[in-house]
């Protein structure tokens, strides 16, 4: 799976990116031209496409497709904006928590992607398809 977002729906709170489109072009090239990987077995999420739903979808997606079997290389790659904000409540455990920001993320709207939460779905791809992510 690859994300790359360089223009955000919120643009106060995370401004436009030069590359990280082109970054995560540039390893898709990299894959299908030097490790030959067929194309149809790269998820590719760029710009406006990579909504949260869209990237929750495509974990599930690599939980759940039976051409990848267990010991499969897995890449994750994402470029784009992250960052750090205040634990939920009743969250547990430490007070401030990294993120991952679909394209979509916003203040009062979408939320975005935090650690835990990625954390759970890398748990799973590796219950199912064992840990070469």
């Amino acid at each position: 799976m690859l994300i790359g977002i360089n223009e955000y729906y919120d643009t106060e709170d995370f401004p436009k990116l030069g590359g990280a489109e082109a970054d995560a072009n540039a390893m898709r090239d990299y894959l299908v031209k030097n490790l030959q990987v067929p194309k149809d077995q790269i998820v590719n999420l760029r710009g406006a496409d990579a909504t949260r739903k869209a990237i929750v979808a495509a974990f599930h997606g690599l939980r759940d497709n039976k051409k990848i079997q267990q010991g499969d290389a897995i890449l994750v790659y994402y470029a784009g904006h992250g960052g750090r904000t205040n634990s939920p409540p009743n969250w547990g455990g430490e007070d401030i928590i990294q993120f991952m920001a679909p394209y979509d993320c916003s203040p009062g709207g979408t939320q975005p992607l935090l650690d835990r939460i990625l954390g759970g779905f890398l748990r799973e791809i590796a219950d199912r398809k064992g840990d070469n992510i």
